[in-house]
């Protein structure tokens, strides 16, 4: 590491202690920073049309390599973030836990991180592993179908936005980010790893994340 750049870390280090963890969140972001997002489309007979992926992934100076891929689930745009070494090997450990909720275990490889919703203030969250334990859910992406019900003034207003209030709780107990489209212009995901955190970035308003969006049907 260059000496200017351990005097930039002392220095952002600082100001966390004094001001709080968005400065040292935003440096390591920085760090982390995307080398660009690749969209991907494969035909897809059988479902009358391509399938559409974005990726993107960088290599830190700390070993880290996280690999954020956003694919179309179910009408929905998924992201997760696989974390490997830099020789693309599973050595990066990650402190998992049980989650569980209401009394059942929803999953026994749950990760406890911490999010940023368009520049807001960082929140916990929790991102459970997928098809390997070190690839991991951050964010869904829901179309406005899929949140907006029709709205009567008053106590039914009330009552409707409580309710997704409450749903949006209960989404992330159970380790998931869900969000409605037009909710979510940039996102931002810290994940402890035994190499340190590793921070993440979803831009959403990219040409490139739009185009897996409209394809999605998350957007027309």
């Amino acid at each position: 590491m260059r000496t200017f750049d351990v005097i930039a870390l002392c220095v952002i280090a600082a100001a966390a202690l004094l001001f709080g963890t968005p400065y040292l969140t935003q440096y390591l972001a920085d760090q982390m920073s995307p080398d660009g997002w690749t969209v991907t489309s494969t035909p897809n007979a059988v479902r009358g049309r391509p399938d559409v992926s974005v990726t993107t992934s960088h290599t830190n100076e700390r070993g880290i390599h996280a690999e954020i891929t956003g694919t179309c689930r179910e009408g929905t745009a998924v992201f997760t973030v696989l974390i490997v070494d830099a020789e693309g090997k599973p050595t990066i450990n990650l402190d998992t836990t049980t989650l569980s909720y209401l009394g059942d275990v929803v999953s026994n490889n749950a990760v406890a991180g911490t999010v940023r919703i368009n520049g807001g203030a960082p929140t916990p969250a929790m991102m459970v592993a997928q098809d390997y334990i070190n690839k991991l859910a951050v964010l869904t992406i829901l179309p406005k179908s899929q949140n907006s019900a029709t709205r009567d003034a008053g106590s039914a207003d009330a009552f409707v936005r409580g309710m997704a209030t409450a749903m949006q709780n209960i989404n992330r107990s159970l380790g998931r980010q869900i969000l409605p489209v037009g909710a979510v212009q940039d996102f931002m995901a810290e994940i402890p790893t035994s190499h340190g955190p590793v921070v993440v970035n979803i831009p959403v308003e990219t040409p490139e994340i739009q185009t897996l969006l409209k394809a999605c049907g998350v957007v027309s």
